[in-house]
């Protein structure tokens, strides 16, 4: 198609024309170079630019991400390190602890060993010692029938421990205690209760023959065995069987109707005190002589 002349019509209708496409083609470019502006683009920069700033960007914010996990990684090591340091001293203490309660252990076995050897070595000279008394009790007995026994005739040391070994179990039987001259020390018992004050002590309701040496009492074993109240009611219960030994009342009974109970409190504890005197001077042997009901005291 050939150009129309500026001055005919079809020429002026195709330089308008021409005028709108330059028109539109400028604002385009403008509208596309303003956007690379604001984009931060500046000039003719290619996509494959934009696309390697975004990158730098994203590459910039994982440095910072991983510079702050190493930060926190070298924290926890550190954290580690310290609790690492605690079990460390706490596993050092309970190490330490735990041989010393094995060091006294030992210590604890050896003292243990020790001391029952030397229990044993004691009660073998205890069982010596009743087995010798038994003899020589028995060489005055037949001394006193035949007259004075020669040193021939007396029993040799030998003899005793070789007794000793072959009846330990009738001697531990029949000689737990040392055998003891029991006429005279009754005879000195009673001077001695003769020359003591409490020897008129009265204990009202109380029959302090039960609990207290008997001067009178001579068939008894030395020292002599009494009743025990360990308890007020105790106490009660033993003076009322002892007033009323055919009743067929329960003293548990009675002794729930008694008001006055402290008053039977003092007693026991006058009793006790009198028995603790003389159990001292070994003229009683307290022994509780009944089974009594375990009953709480009022």
């Amino acid at each position: 198609m050939q150009n129309s002349q500026p001055g005919s019509f079809m020429g002026q209708v195709q330089w308008q024309c021409q005028q709108q496409q330059r028109q539109q083609q400028g604002t385009g470019h403008w509208e596309q170079l303003n956007q690379r502006f604001q984009n931060g683009y500046v000039g003719n920069q290619a996509p494959e630019m934009d696309l390697v700033h975004k990158m730098a960007i994203e590459i910039e914010g994982w440095k910072q991400h991983c510079a702050a996990l190493y930060q926190e990684k070298e924290q926890f090591k550190a954290e580690n390190q310290n609790l690492k340091m605690e079990n460390q001293k706490l596993k050092d203490e309970a190490f330490q602890k735990n041989q010393a309660f094995e060091d006294m252990k030992l210590r604890l076995n050896k003292v243990s060993k020790k001391s029952e050897e030397e229990n044993h070595e004691l009660k073998n000279l205890r069982e010596a010692n009743d087995f010798e008394i038994v003899l020589v009790k028995r060489i005055k007995d037949l001394e006193a029938r035949e007259g004075p026994i020669s040193s021939e005739d007396a029993p040799t040391l030998e003899d005793i421990v070789d007794s000793v070994i072959d009846n330990k179990e009738l001697i531990v039987k029949r000689h737990h205690d040392p055998i003891r001259d029991e006429e005279n020390d009754f005879k000195a018992a009673v001077e001695n209760w003769k020359n003591w004050n409490g020897r008129f002590e009265t204990v009202e309701g109380v029959d302090l023959r039960l609990f207290l040496f008997n001067p009178d009492n001579t068939q008894a074993r030395f020292p002599q065995t009494v009743k025990k109240a360990t308890r007020n009611m105790d106490l009660f219960k033993i003076m009322f069987r002892h007033s009323n030994p055919h009743s067929g009342v329960n003293p548990n009974e009675v002794w729930n109707q008694v008001n006055h109970k402290s008053e039977w409190s003092r007693k026991c504890a006058k009793v006790k005190e009198l028995q603790k005197f003389q159990e001292a001077k070994r003229w009683i042997r307290p022994q509780t002589l009944y089974k009594i009901k375990k009953e709480p005291a009022h």
